[in-house]
């Protein structure tokens, strides 16, 4: 898909929500004890890279309104042993910042988010904007850009994630020591590939106090097997021609290999800080996966839309009242 078709369903979205949006089904969190997993999930420090906080290599001014200021920030890594030799892993960390333009009377609560595959800031940059509007900070942490290469060793997937949540880690480390951030309210957000990311980064961080996450699930292995995004599909078919394996065989050595998993992370997080949105037609992260996810996280707050990974993008001005709300909610009580 284009760049341009998401935003064309956006807009064609304004005119219907109103009426596509009572259609989606609610369920609130399930008030029975939470199952033990039996996943294994890495420890915190798994994601931790030792030394002092360093201080930015730049803050530039994006854009400057009445209402909002954006600015684009870039930090340097820290890399654990190992994770060097990952194509691009001594990338600057990316993030575009939206606070808003009023002065600061108290810590603002903070929205951490993750952009979608294939775009930096498409269709997340509204979310920032409005959380900017409504008086609390969004920033979208840019993601390096992966390298799954079918040449590579499998131990490479299990790297490029890992190192993933550990940058988003690091962003989260220099926001909360900003004045203006108040660290007792910080929530994830996420769009398709940016809600696992934020899934994953809730199940490494304890420090997040709520989570919406749209279009997510989980195994990740089942995901870039089965999902009819070309880019995962063609790395699975490169795979299985020069290893002589089968899907399946693929599927369950990703499962073995990728650690850095929503479902595994999942027995970190609290069930009750979390709401997810669904798409009961979804093929590019496939429903039965965002179920697997929903009943891994314990059965959290659910809304099941009636769409495709797409066309539920008609919905997002319903979904962006329903996200403000949801934050506020949290940040606000």
């Amino acid at each position: 898909m284009s760049g341009r078709e998401p935003m064309q369903i956006l807009r064609r979205g304004a005119i219907v929500a109103s009426a596509l949006g009572p259609t989606c089904t609610h369920v609130q969190a399930s008030k029975r004890p939470r199952p033990a997993s039996t996943s294994h999930a890495p420890p915190p420090a798994y994601y931790e890279a030792g030394g002092p906080l360093p201080a930015p290599i730049s803050i530039a001014g994006v854009e400057a309104r009445a209402d909002v200021v954006v600015e684009r920030i870039l930090l340097p890594p820290r890399l654990m042993a190992g994770l060097e030799a990952i194509p691009r892993a001594t990338d600057p960390i990316e993030i575009v910042f939206f606070r808003p333009s009023s002065p600061v009377r108290t810590p603002r609560p903070l929205v951490l988010m993750s952009p979608i595959l294939g775009n930096t800031n498409l269709l997340v940059d509204t979310f920032a904007r409005g959380f900017a509007r409504r008086g609390w900070t969004g920033a979208i942490v840019q993601r390096k850009e992966l390298a799954f290469h079918p040449e590579a060793s499998m131990e490479q997937a299990e790297d490029e994630v890992r190192l993933v949540v550990m940058r988003s880690r690091q962003a989260l480390d220099w926001l909360i020591a900003r004045d203006d951030i108040d660290p007792a309210r910080v929530g994830t957000f996420g769009i398709s590939a940016g809600s696992i990311v934020s899934s994953m980064l809730a199940g490494a961080d304890d420090r997040l106090a709520c989570h919406l996450w749209m279009l997510a699930g989980g195994p990740l292995s089942d995901v870039m097997v089965d999902t009819v995004e070309e880019r995962f599909r063609g790395y699975a078919r490169a795979v299985i021609a020069r290893s002589r394996k089968s899907r399946d065989e693929l599927r369950m050595i990703l499962r073995d290999t990728i650690l850095t998993d929503p479902i595994r992370l999942a027995t970190h997080v609290d069930r009750d800080k979390v709401m997810l949105v669904l798409a009961r037609f979804d093929r590019s992260v496939p429903y039965r996966y965002g179920l697997a996810l929903w009943r891994a996280l314990g059965k959290p707050e659910r809304v099941v839309c009636p769409f495709g990974h797409y066309t539920t993008f008609l919905l997002l001005p319903w979904l962006r009242t329903r996200a403000f709300q949801f934050f506020a909610r949290h940040f606000d009580g």
